[in-house]
């Protein structure tokens, strides 16, 4: 339950509503002299995480978070599924053993020894602000790089595991709520403009329904260009896409005001009344309501709050929620259903 506990603690962060729905700021690094993980021997692997431990205990006596250690070989599945679907994804293979993860005692930082690097650590948000938000990793790679020398090269700077990681060692990831844009057809051109400064755009879900304006953007590749000039670049394009965001809605929103109304209302009576609430049926919903807190047809919420129903929505957080893993999915809709439903009341829409 440590996993579930720790992302509830999302929902007391304060951000302000844009077009950025969570920033995921991933930093890998590895220990000069020792071969990556997939060579490693168990001696090689305890030596990493005796290093990691040491640094993370003395990070803790100073550092503004502080961080727990949890045992990846004890968390089950669904807990797993709920670190990856926050943006801390764990390698598929290799030895859970060797691995061990730390959290921060606030949401938004964790780090994972012996995965696909020797140490990884992620930094998340939800206010956009990717400068802050790196500053807070870089601390740390600082704090980390006083104790452990870290393989680096003159030529293609940190080394990693995965050649599309070395340079910087930085994966930049944002989720962006982008409905004008999408409604408009406009996706193709801000992915051409996206590619000039080295990122990519996708859809958040595969077969999405024609309203799920979720994308990712992520970073194309990481050498050549600092950490912090990652930041910046996406910083810049982010100023255009709420530029051109804030046109294209207002654009389709004029030709389409009473639907757009009607389907924000209508979702919230789906979610408020529903009995059983299959996954795909519900994000469909809470697209809409979140669109229409966002651009106030709905009564007024945070944005944290907001996503907090987007997160509760997964199977994996109802198998949580309810203490019961492998669900089927006649019951995991039943147990959505009652679990929106009081979240729903709780929001007072």
């Amino acid at each position: 339950m440590i996993v579930k506990e720790w992302l509830d603690k999302e929902e007391s962060s304060n951000s302000e509503w844009n077009s950025i729905v969570q920033t995921r700021l991933k930093l890998a690094r590895n220990m000069a002299g020792i071969p990556f993980p997939d060579n490693m021997t168990t001696a090689e692997a305890a030596e990493v995480n005796d290093k990691v431990s040491q640094v993370v205990q003395k990070w803790n006596e100073t550092g503004p978070v502080k961080f727990t250690p949890v045992s990846v070989s004890a968390l089950s599945e669904g807990e797993k599924n709920l670190l990856l679907e926050s943006g801390i994804d764990f390698p598929e293979g290799g030895n859970s053993q060797w691995r061990k993860l730390y959290l921060s005692d606030s949401w938004g930082m964790a780090i994972l020894t012996n995965g696909d690097d020797h140490f990884t650590a992620w930094a998340l948000s939800h206010d956009g602000n990717l400068t802050e938000t790196w500053e807070k990793l870089s601390k740390l790679d600082d704090f980390f790089s006083q104790y452990i020398p870290f393989a680096f090269d003159h030529e293609f700077g940190y080394l990693t595991a995965s050649p599309l990681m070395a340079g910087t060692g930085l994966s930049v990831r944002e989720t962006v709520f982008i409905p004008g844009i999408s409604q408009l057809r406009q996706i193709e051109n801000l992915a051409g403009k996206l590619a000039r400064s080295g990122y990519r755009i996708g859809a958040m879900e595969r077969n999405a329904s024609e309203f799920f304006p979720f994308y990712v953007i992520e970073n194309s590749y990481s050498m050549g260009v600092s950490e912090k000039g990652l930041c910046n670049r996406l910083e810049e394009a982010n100023k255009n896409i709420e530029f051109v965001e804030d046109k294209a809605w207002n654009t389709w929103y004029s030709a389409h005001e009473e639907l757009c109304k009607d389907k924000a209302w209508r979702a919230i009576g789906t979610l408020s009344y529903a009995r059983s609430l299959p996954y795909r049926e519900g994000v469909e919903c809470f697209a809409w309501i979140y669109n229409g807190i966002r651009h106030k047809l709905l009564p007024a919420q945070t944005k944290a709050k907001c996503l907090q129903l987007l997160k509760m929505l997964s199977t994996s957080y109802v198998e949580q929620k309810v203490q019961q893993e492998g669900l089927s999915e006649k019951d995991s809709n039943r147990w959505r259903a009652v679990i929106v439903r009081e979240f729903i009341k709780a929001m007072n829409i």
